[in-house]
């Protein structure tokens, strides 16, 4: 009987309270003293907190260190969404002009295609960003490509089977991926580039990059040297939680197979099941043959139960949640001083 006692995602969401249970506080700072200056700072401040509260970046922000303490690696992007906002007039042509805002997007690694090559993360001029959005939503952007946009050509099932962690539903969903190219203004590409395309080929959007940098902010608990990629104390908690599960597995298996118990009689005894059901039933037997006994067959070794604590101190180690912020502190452990420490 396999059991699999989550103590890996336990210990990553105590990591992810540890990290997060402080909000971020803004403290903007003005280069010059003038009262203009000093005004802004004031201004400044009030839209930290306005975005990072009423527009959830504090919830992007939680959500980039539970996936970087899972996959390494995780990114948050920061983009202006032109069709964001409160509706304040129309074009000539009678479409909407939204007042545009900031907006926030959340992307794993299997989303984030990166130049593997480079020796350090932060060398990267180029990033392309794959997101699933509505294909009829942008038929309706981008009415002149809406022929192209709503081609099945791509097979999203079998896209979704080998590139994201859950396929469920994509055969018959209405998203198409698209991928978006940011590449940063540099010396060989003076004005960047951005690009926007599906994955039949279709290309929606193609010109100079409208910002100074690409606005893709990573964040990884750890890096892994000479390479773009990040380290995350969960690669290290993956055996010791492994081994738990074994041996958890181990002793439920023997309760399960064995916990209903069986009988032993001697040969010749004359005692009959209804008999031995049951409670309060009175059984006579004979002393010469000897009584019926219970076969034991659940007992597991000590050692099983004292190795599972063992790798659960272990894994409080390698990780640094001790059992106290776990709900579960040693027996050792009685005074409030001692706990709060």
């Amino acid at each position: 009987t396999a059991i699999s006692v989550n103590h890996y995602r336990n210990l990553l969401v105590h990591l992810e309270t540890m990290t997060t249970q402080q909000r971020a506080a803004w403290e903007p700072r003005a280069t010059n003293s003038d009262v203009k200056s000093q005004s802004q700072v004031i201004l400044a401040t009030g839209l930290l907190d306005y975005y990072t509260r009423e527009k959830r970046l504090e919830r992007n922000l939680i959500q980039g260190v539970k996936e970087c303490l899972q996959f390494a690696d995780a990114f948050v992007r920061v983009e202006w969404d032109a069709t964001g906002g409160e509706i304040y007039g129309q074009t000539e042509t009678g479409a909407t002009i939204y007042e545009g805002d900031l907006k926030y997007t959340n992307y794993m690694p299997i989303d984030v295609i990166r130049d593997f090559t480079k020796t350090a993360p932060n060398q990267d001029d180029w990033v392309i960003l794959r997101d699933f959005q509505n294909k009829y939503t942008l038929a309706a952007k981008f009415p002149d490509l809406a022929e192209e946009i709503l081609d099945d050509s791509v097979d999203m099932l079998e896209l979704a089977e080998t590139t994201t962690l859950n396929a469920l539903g994509m055969e018959e969903s209405d998203n198409v991926a698209v991928y978006t190219l940011l590449h940063k203004p540099t010396p060989a590409l003076p004005q960047g580039r951005f690009t926007t395309c599906l994955g039949n080929g279709t290309v929606m959007m193609d010109g100079p990059i409208p910002y100074k940098k690409t606005h893709v902010y990573r964040i990884a608990p750890d890096e892994e040297t000479g390479t773009i990629f990040g380290y995350s104390v969960g690669f290290d908690l993956l055996p010791v939680v492994e081994a738990l599960d074994m041996l958890y597995s181990t002793a439920t298996s023997n309760q399960a197979a064995f916990g209903v118990q069986n009988l032993l009689a001697p040969k010749g005894h004359d005692l009959s099941y209804s008999q031995l059901s049951g409670g309060l039933n009175l059984m006579e037997y004979d002393p010469k043959i000897g009584k019926p006994e219970a076969l034991n067959l659940t007992q597991t070794p000590a050692e099983i139960f004292n190795f599972m604590q063992m790798l659960e101190k272990l894994a409080e180690t390698i990780s640094g949640v001790n059992s106290v912020a776990r709900g579960n502190p040693e027996a050792s452990l009685k005074s409030g001083a001692a706990l709060a420490l």
